[in-house]
């Protein structure tokens, strides 16, 4: 697990074991896919309390989601229709959330300055804090101090990790996305301005994942679109109408974004107090449609 602080990101080593098994989704696809424009609207705001936050989606295709402010977890098991609502504590508010199965959940809550990471059994509906002596943490990435140098983050985000164990990070404050190989304190910066080679200009980028390809999407909160790329080859995928509202092909605020199983995107459309559902337009890949 990795704790985010406003200027650093800290890894806590002993349950990055447990967490191996996350069962989240990275098809494969062409490197021409497409999604529809238009979203459905998965949640709006008549269906959960105050702005949703974040998302996780499963390989059986389990959602769950976290609203800002509201000591609640909202869960859709194996494509149902109605959500279950787990309460947890009042204080401090659940952030993020990583599924281990669809019973055992690690939980991030805490405020700016202060995160704490807890273990939450559904079917007991308690949870348990993970020991200090059990997650002693070392710093990955960022000095503790905000800055554009390449070890420096300023409001990190959202972040990823590959199989190769490549950190990349949503640099919020710098505009860019940054990549810290295994070990490494010194990130390359691969999407914004201050890229090696200038692939996109980003403004307050806020998550970040990969397909089972190696394409990264962004979530680029401050332009509402999701962007889709690698190396030197990043283009908009989702709200490239360059407004924002509450049309179905638009964003106001995107915060995260995370995959289902059969491709389609769901964005946590923050601002709207919705999460918006992209399909994945399985022709625009010919027969290669999808793997996993």
């Amino acid at each position: 697990m990795i704790l985010i602080e406003n200027f650093k990101l800290y890894l806590t080593l002993p349950i990055i074991g447990q967490l191996s098994g996350l069962s989240s989704n990275q098809p494969k696809f062409c490197p021409e896919a497409t999604w529809n424009s238009s979203g459905t609207i998965f949640i709006a705001n008549n269906t959960i309390k105050g702005y949703p936050d974040s998302i996780f989606i499963t390989t059986n295709n389990s959602i769950y989601v976290v609203a800002q402010a509201i000591p609640q977890i909202y869960i859709w098991l194996n494509n149902s229709v109605n959500a279950t609502i787990a309460t947890t504590d009042t204080v401090p508010f659940p952030k993020t959330i990583f599924v281990q199965n669809d019973n055992e959940l690690y939980i991030e809550r805490g405020t700016l300055n202060k995160r704490t990471i807890e273990k939450w059994i559904l079917n007991r509906n308690s949870s348990t804090p993970l020991d200090d002596d059990d997650t002693t943490p070392i710093i990955v990435a960022g000095t503790g101090l905000s800055g554009p140098a390449s070890n420096n983050l300023t409001l990190p985000s959202g972040l990823f990790v590959d199989a190769s164990l490549n950190l990349y990070v949503a640099d919020y404050g710098n505009h860019r996305v940054q990549m810290f190989p295994p070990g490494e304190l010194h990130g390359i910066t691969i999407a914004g301005d201050r890229s090696i080679n200038t692939t996109i200009s980003l403004n307050y980028p806020t998550g970040i994942t990969m397909d089972g390809d190696g394409y990264l999407y962004i979530v680029d909160y401050y332009k509402r679109r999701i962007v889709r790329g690698k190396s030197n080859d990043f283009r908009c995928i989702l709200g490239c109408t360059t407004t924002n509202g509450v049309a179905a092909n638009q964003l106001l605020g995107p915060g995260h974004m995370a995959f289902d199983r059969y491709g389609n995107i769901y964005v946590v459309d923050r601002n709207n107090q919705r999460i918006q559902k992209f399909s994945y337009e399985k022709l625009s890949c010919g027969k290669y449609q999808i793997m996993f």
